[in-house]
């Protein structure tokens, strides 16, 4: 029986592979994010994600991989280093990229915020998000007593699923190395 942490070194390497073998493809980037993930949700490899990440916002800086990728490095920074100064650096350097979300399904710019001025006041995001309730009108406030029922029933159900992390919102569908789907021609082989 092959253990879980060499199954995942293991799809790390196809993706290695992908790459070399296809760096034209248009799946390239989604390895690399694959990899990165890798690093960062089942190998707990910190530094080797922030690596990973960094490579795809400098190859890649204007597609939307990048922006997750510049987002990932400030929260790793920030909740899986507890570093942060660098933490506070990644998430200004992410909101001088991008300071508003254009995708209305989209809301990193707000969290990026909301992160740094937790950062910053060293006040919890709970505080700060209890402050801002208090501070709103009443009809304002039942609909957030709605959006906090909701959340509770969010949190039953990923207690009934341990294996679900908030960062798997943010997966890219990566070519699979082991099928032929997804796989560029040979002609892009270089």
């Amino acid at each position: 029986m092959v253990c879980h942490s060499a199954k995942r070194d293991q799809k790390k390497i196809h993706y290695e592979e992908f790459i070399k073998e296809y760096p034209n493809s248009a799946n390239v980037i989604s390895a690399y994010f694959s990899i990165g993930n890798i690093y960062n949700d089942n190998l707990k490899k910190y530094p080797d994600a922030i690596k990973e990440y960094k490579l795809i916002t400098e190859k890649f800086p204007d597609k939307k991989e990048a922006k997750n990728s510049l987002f990932l490095i400030a929260f790793i920074y920030d909740n899986y280093l507890q570093d942060k100064e660098n933490a506070k650096t990644a998430y200004k350097n992410f909101l001088a990229k991008y300071p508003t979300d254009t995708d209305p399904n989209d809301n990193l710019s707000g969290s990026a915020k909301v992160m740094l001025e937790s950062l910053e006041s060293g006040k919890s995001i709970e505080d700060m998000i209890m402050k801002n309730i208090e501070n709103q009108p009443d009809d304002q406030k039942q609909a957030g007593d709605k959006k906090d029922e909701k959340k509770e029933s969010m949190k039953k159900e990923e207690k009934k699923d341990p294996d679900k992390e908030p960062m798997k919102q943010m997966k890219m569908n990566a070519p699979d190395p082991n099928t032929d789907q997804g796989a560029p021609p040979k002609t892009e082989k270089k």
